[in-house]
């Protein structure tokens, strides 16, 4: 083999190694999967079969199994009542970083105020220190 040779070899081998990391290198979007079983908006689970994925599914509103779509419509149920709730009390309150900014927990049945400061947390619904409080006394 000669020296051209050598180097025309050495580069295949190159650019097999370069697509080997690019594949290595791709992320692979989070989306989530169809599923026989949606949340309707009105919190039904209906069953449905032959689903290629749309707009229940892009949203989050559609799960594997019934009993994933009943745990998760729970779930939503609080967080858009919660949503709900921020938006009748405190219109158009926002997460402001470097101010303190509550949401609500629960520990061991009593529900009481969270503060965050700089973090985000995923999933918390933030209000005013004065709407957590009512809405804690309202809850417990």
């Amino acid at each position: 083999m000669n020296k051209l040779q050598r180097i025309e070899e050495m580069e295949k081998q190159l650019a097999a190694l370069r697509a080997e990391v690019e594949q290595e290198s791709k992320v692979e979007k989070c989306e989530p999967k169809c599923g026989g079983f949606w949340i309707d908006s009105d919190g039904q689970v209906e069953h449905f079969k032959n689903n290629k994925g749309g707009i229940a599914t892009n949203f989050g509103m559609e799960r594997q199994t019934r009993e994933a779509a009943e745990r998760a419509r729970d779930k939503m149920r609080v967080f858009n009542r919660l949503l709900a709730y921020v938006d009748e009390f405190a219109p158009g309150h926002e997460f402001e970083n470097g101010e303190n900014n509550y949401h609500i927990k629960i520990e061991d049945g009593i529900y009481s105020m969270g503060l965050n400061v700089r973090r985000v947390t995923i999933g918390a619904v933030y209000m005013p220190e004065a709407v957590a409080i009512e809405l804690c006394r309202k809850l417990n």
